[in-house]
């Protein structure tokens, strides 16, 4: 390991780019607490929420069957702390939160140590930093799903398998990580056997052994708890991959060309996008490991018609401590001639990295990326403050993935849908509508209360005075997807 910057001690560095990397994430989401996906609400918020013994909609993946339950029961835990807390629900659902805004700070320290490896010091600063900066890990971290859970533990697991002369033990633990982090997001097999046998084919019985041993013990592991939560032994990995690649459910909701994942990342950060590519192939000419990972993490996803910017998450601590190497060395090559210290270059590549990140995207108007699906948590706090809120609807149902589930709602308020063409006496289940804002609900008898712009769609609570009756309307329910098998929910 290169010695650390400044003559400080091996750690204090690392975990001061850890904490600033946790005060920008959790104070931008404490700034725009809004919800980047449905996924982190319904399948993983809600779920945990459910497991506290709440109500809770179920979609499709618990249905079927393709979701293992580590997720939702450390959500749930998060919830429970909440609750000790004694904040209100959105409070509650925010812990969740700030608790993964800790966690996706592993992948700075990483960066720290593992870019000082092939770039020395300044290469350490600049991953650290720029790590911080990344536009995108800061905008996915704090967010619960599995790309963000199991990504630390990949850059984790893997940065421990690259270091020689480590106890068995160390190598145990690197394997278990991997292990761990397979079997919560299999699309990561791939970029953690590339990462494995890169790093140890020389060093079969030292390092290779350990890890595979306590891999495979890890996975298997998964596979007995799918055993006795699903029914089937890694039935949430063979039947998900069975579902979304053969029956093409995944497909239903939406394809896009090959070249989709570029387009974003050129869009996010243009007109840099080129040269921080050329940074980051410069990086993988003397660390050609994270290049590797990083395709094997990117490519398939090149592959598979439905496409997410958050899939590419787990790459993106590579791709950060590529361009970092790359920059460092070829900035230490240009000032070579003024005898400019490694710290003060890899500071310079961080602030730049920082200041781009902040013209391209967080200052207006490309700031929308921040204030979309910041609706949910405070119109659902609006409603849990009114003492007479007894039910909320959704309209139209097709928003509902810009929409809360129970969780956000306090005890006693019912979730419905509302549909124009039913019978009009479904409005007295619910005193409130969570609509579009295209949608004027005043020929209701409901008085519109604000209005919130969430992405590219604005939205609006509406209010109604009285009571509910929840006979008039039945539950709210997630509609199936074709071709899902008929299942009971799982608990």
């Amino acid at each position: 390991m290169t010695r650390p910057p400044c003559g400080t001690s091996g750690w204090i560095w690392p975990l001061g780019f850890c904490l600033a990397a946790f005060v920008v994430r959790a104070g931008l989401y404490l700034a725009w607490p809004g919800v980047i996906h449905p996924d982190e609400t319904f399948q993983y918020i809600e779920q945990g929420h459910r497991l506290l013994g709440n109500p809770g909609l179920v979609p499709w993946e618990y249905v079927a069957g393709v979701r293992n339950w580590v997720l939702p029961v450390l959500v749930a835990g998060l919830l429970w702390l909440g609750g000790l807390l004694e904040l209100d629900p959105v409070g509650r659902v925010q812990v969740v939160s700030l608790a993964f805004a800790a966690w996706s700070t592993v992948p700075v320290w990483v960066a720290y140590r593992w870019a000082g490896q092939f770039g020395g010091p300044a290469a350490a600063i600049a991953a650290a930093g720029l790590s911080i900066a990344s536009i995108e890990m800061a905008h996915f971290g704090p967010h619960p799903l599995n790309e963000t859970l199991a990504t630390p533990l990949l850059v984790l697991g893997l940065a421990l398998a690259s270091r020689t002369g480590l106890p068995r033990s160390r190598y145990l633990v690197a394997g278990a990580l991997l292990g761990a982090c397979v079997y919560l997001r299999v699309q990561l097999a791939p970029a953690a056997a590339i990462g494995v046998l890169w790093l140890t084919w020389r060093d079969l019985g030292g390092r290779f052994v350990p890890l595979a041993v306590a891999g495979t013990a890890v996975f298997l592991a998964g596979g007995v708890l799918d055993w006795l939560t699903l029914g089937a032994p890694f039935q949430s990995i063979w039947l998900y991959v069975q579902l979304n690649i053969t029956e093409g459910v995944a497909a239903q909701f939406g394809v896009a060309p090959w070249h989709r994942y570029i387009a974003w990342l050129r869009d996010t950060w243009e007109p840099l996008f080129l040269p921080i590519l050329g940074l980051a192939l410069l990086g993988a000419w003397r660390a050609p490991v994270l290049l590797a990972v990083a395709a094997g993490i990117a490519l398939p996803l090149f592959a598979i018609g439905h496409k997410e910017l958050r899939f590419l998450y787990p790459a993106l601590p590579f791709a950060v401590m590529l361009v970092a190497i790359g920059g460092a060395f070829g900035a230490e090559r240009v000032l070579r001639r003024w005898r400019t210290s490694p710290g003060a270059v890899g500071a310079a590549i961080a602030g730049a990295g920082l200041m781009a990140a902040l013209l391209l995207e967080v200052l207006p108007p490309a700031r929308n990326r921040w204030l979309a699906g910041t609706a949910p948590g405070a119109f659902m706090r609006q409603v849990n403050a009114d003492p007479a809120a007894c039910g909320i609807a959704i309209h139209p149902w097709e928003s509902w993935g810009l929409a809360a589930g129970y969780a956000y709602l306090r005890p006693g308020i019912g979730l419905y849908a509302f549909s124009p063409a039913a019978d009009r006496g479904q409005l007295d289940a619910f005193n409130y509508i969570y609509a579009a804002a295209e949608w004027d609900m005043s020929p209701t008898g409901y008085a519109r209360l604000s209005c919130r712009t969430s992405g590219r769609n604005g939205l609006c609570l509406w209010r109604r005075e009285g009571g509910c009756d929840s006979a008039a309307s039945g539950a709210v329910k997630l509609v199936l997807p074709a071709g899902i098998p008929g299942r009971a929910p799982a608990p």
